[in-house]
């Protein structure tokens, strides 16, 4: 099967979670680049990020779309993707400025707080990294993982975490607890990766093994690719 990855963008970079199931053995490390993240092991035959990776030049990406539909009430966990005209704006105002001539509507904080990190993944991936590296939302995986129930609880509120962290503690006992203490002996701190952040990277973790093992599911299922030969797609 191959080494499994799952990976969620944070403050320090890119946590990674990888799971050898012949030696079941886990690892976490912390990439600063999306670059780096994705040549550090030969090995990885499945690797999910939660990051955009493909980008409509106009209008909404369909995966996001699709996603929002899933997770109901919640769907504002969803934030829009950029759009490739406005990726490289200098500053928010003139990212609205550009997606709203194109797509009809501005770029709220959240979705230019994570311009940096898509761009970063977006110089590293080809299209031929997708044939096992892709695109996942931790909200939708967790909303598979549940049940097909999305978690109604935000991922920073108490209730929130220990929701997530139920359902992740009973897939890997004793995992989650080990790799917080492999960061900390790392030297990193809730300043380069917080806990949501590993949740999220074991969301990601959960659609790896699902999609190694032929289960895992994607939307839309016929995705359209983008300018650069980018699917775009998510996976749960």
């Amino acid at each position: 099967m191959g080494r499994l990855a799952g990976v969620d963008g944070c403050p320090g970079g890119w946590v990674c979670i990888v799971w050898d199931p012949d030696t079941n053995s886990f690892t976490v490390t912390l990439f600063r680049t999306a670059a780096a993240l994705l040549a550090h092991d030969s090995k990885i035959s499945v690797m999910t990020i939660d990051m955009p990776i493909g980008l409509v030049d106009t209008g909404r990406r369909q995966c996001d779309e699709l996603a929002r539909n899933m997770l109901g009430s919640r769907h504002v966990c969803v934030s829009n993707a950029p759009i490739r005209p406005a990726l490289y704006a200098p500053s928010r105002l003139a990212a609205s400025a550009i997606t709203q001539n194109a797509a009809g509507r501005g770029v709220g904080s959240n979705e230019w707080a994570l311009y940096p990190k898509i761009i970063n993944l977006d110089v590293a991936i080809t299209p031929a990294h997708q044939s096992w590296c892709v695109e996942i939302h931790p909200e939708i995986c967790f909303c598979a993982w549940n049940n097909g129930e999305a978690i109604q609880f935000e991922k920073g509120s108490d209730q929130g975490r220990q929701a997530r962290e139920l359902l992740i503690d009973a897939a890997w006992p004793g995992v989650r607890q080990a790799l917080l203490v492999q960061l900390q002996q790392q030297g990193h701190n809730r300043q380069h990766v917080a806990l949501d952040d590993i949740n999220d990277a074991f969301a990601a973790l959960w659609t790896a093994r699902r999609k190694a093992a032929g289960q895992a599911q994607r939307i839309p299922a016929a995705p359209p690719s983008d300018t650069r030969g980018l699917r775009m797609e998510m996976w749960y």
